[in-house]
C-alpha cells in the first residue's frame, strides 16, 4: 500500500515538472514574440514619398526575418500573424493587389513565404520597373530643398530603375539639368553629361556649388550696403537738378525767350507788327 502511495506521488510529481517546463516555454515563447513585435517598425515610404519603393521594403523585411529569427519564430503561421500585424496598411495594399503564381509556395501551407515571394515579384516587375523610370523623368527640385538632398533623392529613384552601375549617371544628370532650381547645379548636370563622370562626382561637384553659394549668401547678409550713401546720391541728383533749372532753362524767359518782346518782335509781338504795315499801305 505505501509503496503504492509513493508509486502514485511519484507518477503525479513528475507530471507536475512536464507541466512546469510547459509554461516555462511557453511564456518564454510570448516574451521572445513580444520582444520581435515591439522592435519592428512598420513598413513605411520615406520622408517625402507616398508609396513604398523596393529598397524601403527590403530593409523592412531584413529587419523582421532578424527579428523573428532572434525570437526563434519558425512555424509559418505565427510568421505570417507577426507579418501582418507589423506590415502596416501601405504593405498590405500592395499585398492585396497581387497574384500568386503556381511556381510560389503554396499559400495554405506556407502562408508567409507566398506573401514574401508575391512582394518580391511585385517590386521587380517591369510595370514597376517602369513606373519608376517615369518618376525619375518628372523629378522636380521643391522649394527650400537642398541641392545636395534634391540630387541624393534623384539618386535613391535612379537605384530603383535597375540601371546598370555604369548608366546610372547618365539618367541622374539628365534629371537634374532638367529640374534642379540652381543654375549652376544645372551646367554641372550637363558638364557630367558632356565629359563623363561618376555619381560620386557628381555629389562633389553639387556639395562645391552649394557650398559656394551658402559663402555668397553669408557675405552678402554680412556686407549690407548702408542707406546714408543711396541718400546721399539722390540729394545730389536733386539739386543738380535745380541748379540746371537756374542756368539754362528756368532764366529762358530773361535770357531768350522771356526778352523777345524787346528784341525783333517787341511792343506787341509779330500780330501787331503786321497790322501797323497794313494800316499804313492803306493810307
Amino acid at each position: 500500500m505505501g509503496e503504492g502511495s509513493f508509486v502514485r506521488l511519484h507518477s503525479t510529481m513528475r507530471e507536475d515538472n512536464i507541466g512546469n517546463e510547459h509554461n516555462s516555454v511557453l511564456m518564454s515563447s510570448m516574451s521572445n514574440l513580444s520582444f520581435a513585435s515591439l522592435n519592428v517598425p512598420e513598413c513605411k515610404p520615406v520622408d517625402g514619398e507616398e508609396d513604398i519603393d523596393r529598397k524601403s521594403f527590403e530593409q523592412w523585411l531584413h529587419m523582421l526575418e532578424a527579428s523573428m529569427q532572434l525570437a526563434g519564430v519558425m512555424d509559418e503561421v505565427t510568421k505570417m500573424n507577426i507579418f501582418t500585424i507589423k506590415a502596416g496598411a501601405k504593405l498590405l495594399d500592395v499585398l492585396e493587389g497581387t497574384v500568386s503564381q503556381p511556381s510560389f509556395p503554396n499559400v495554405d501551407t506556407f502562408p508567409y513565404a507566398n506573401a514574401i515571394h508575391r512582394l518580391n515579384a511585385f517590386f521587380g516587375s517591369r510595370d514597376y520597373i517602369f513606373m519608376q523610370r517615369q518618376k525619375l523623368r518628372s523629378l522636380t527640385q521643391s522649394v527650400g530643398e537642398t541641392d545636395v538632398k534634391y540630387v541624393k533623392r534623384v539618386i535613391a529613384v535612379a537605384k530603383l530603375c535597375d540601371y546598370s552601375e555604369g548608366r546610372l549617371v547618365e539618367p541622374v544628370a539628365e534629371t537634374i539639368q532638367l529640374h534642379a532650381l540652381n543654375r549652376k547645379v544645372r551646367e554641372t548636370g550637363r558638364k557630367i553629361l558632356r565629359k563623363g563622370g561618376s555619381i560620386a562626382d557628381l555629389l562633389d561637384k553639387v556639395r562645391t556649388v552649394e557650398i559656394d553659394q551658402l559663402n555668397e549668401d553669408l557675405f552678402a547678409k554680412n556686407h549690407r550696403p548702408t542707406e546714408t550713401p543711396a541718400v546721399a546720391a539722390v540729394s545730389s541728383s536733386v539739386a543738380r537738378f535745380h541748379d540746371s533749372k537756374n542756368i539754362g532753362y528756368g532764366n529762358a524767359g530773361n535770357i531768350g525767350y522771356g526778352n523777345a518782346r524787346n528784341s525783333g518782335y517787341g511792343n506787341g509781338g509779330p500780330r501787331q507788327c503786321a497790322l501797323k504795315l497794313r494800316s499804313e499801305n492803306y493810307i
